[in-house]
């Protein structure tokens, strides 16, 4: 039988082992975010990729990128790491807050003091750092939400129950005021919602002083063969209203979809484009877009919906327009990449 004394010293080479292989990963992850090569495995973030790839725990993940990150601008948070003086918990702890200036300050206070007493610490000097925004189930389809919040925070949400209470003839919870206020925000501000809804109405009714609607589609993505001169003369003349007066003409046998070719201009140190360029695109393609790709990013494997954007497939400089086929939805850090591979 295995005497304990056995057992104890190959549990110390094993940890010893955990902490170089923690360590090495943390500085694997510099090169890895510079170099971005996860994108093209479709991951759309540093942290996505550690989770997916390496199968580290969400808080593994949060807590080396942190100290790998922040170990860039502050040196010595790396060097107390590695030298075993802070431990990585401890380092997490700090990375967030931790500059040059605070720098004497906090990293004894890492290397000293235990987990709790340091985050006591940190909730002193940073208040608003008090309270860790969590997201814990408690039951099926029950979820415990926490997370800090302003006095003027609560003064709004204290008013928006008081209203809401008004409405209902009983007194609102926390739950209902946040229910409420999230669809008011979804409503006006979610494009797959907006999308959904213009489709849901059979036509779109005309607003005074503006170019008919579907009219404007139409001439902006590039049907020009279908366009009247008085059709072109409207998109003329709503071009000239939004970017000022500015040479030149709109000819009937050219795509408006198509970029501009700089001409010769007859004013010293101005050039003329020879032709008009809608460069927003149509509201009515946009929703097309959006219902399509219900707002999540379209490359392998991503599916990510923070912080999504419109790409042309086809580059606008390079002739692409605002057709449908053209479009799709890109993360901003797939959409980056995307135009870093066509600029090279």
């Amino acid at each position: 039988m295995t005497s304990f004394e056995a057992l104890r010293q190959q549990g110390i080479r094993l940890c010893d082992d955990l902490r170089r292989n923690e360590k090495a990963i943390i500085a694997l992850l510099v090169p890895i975010e510079k170099t971005k090569g996860y994108l093209d495995l479709g991951y759309s973030s540093l942290y996505a990729f550690c989770i997916g790839d390496f199968k580290l725990s969400d808080y593994q993940a949060c807590n080396f990128i942190a100290i790998a990150r922040k170990s860039e601008s502050v040196p010595e948070l790396k060097l107390a790491v590695e030298q075993d003086q802070i431990t990585l918990t401890n380092a997490g702890k700090i990375a967030p807050l931790l500059t040059q200036e605070n720098k004497e300050l906090w990293l004894p206070k890492a290397a000293e003091l235990p987990k709790a007493k340091l985050e006591m610490e940190i909730k002193k000097a940073f208040p608003e750092k008090a309270v860790r925004e969590t997201i814990r189930p408690v039951a099926e389809n029950r979820l415990e939400i926490k997370f800090g919040a302003s006095a003027e925070f609560q003064r709004k949400l204290a008013r928006t129950k008081e209203i809401l209470s008004n409405q209902l003839r009983k007194s609102a919870s926390h739950e209902e005021a946040f229910e409420i206020l999230m669809d008011f925000f979804l409503k006006a501000k979610d494009p797959v919602q907006r999308a959904e809804r213009a489709f849901a109405k059979k036509a779109l009714l005309p607003c005074p002083g503006r170019v008919n609607s579907q009219k404007r589609t139409s001439l902006e993505a590039g049907a020009s063969d279908k366009n009247s001169q008085e059709d072109l003369r409207e998109l003329f003349n709503l071009q000239r209203s939004r970017f000022g007066r500015f040479p030149g003409s709109l000819s009937p046998g050219r795509r408006s979809d198509s970029p501009a070719k700089a001409s010769k201009s007859p004013y010293p140190g101005r050039v003329t484009p020879s032709r008009i360029i809608p460069r927003t695109i149509p509201r009515k393609i946009l929703h097309e877009v959006n219902q399509r790709d219900r707002g999540a990013c379209q490359h392998k494997n991503c599916g990510q919906k923070h912080w999504t954007e419109v790409h042309h497939i086809k580059p606008w400089g390079l002739g692409g327009g605002h057709s449908l086929e053209n479009l799709t939805t890109l993360c901003s850090a797939h959409h980056a990449s995307v135009h870093r591979v066509l600029k090279s």
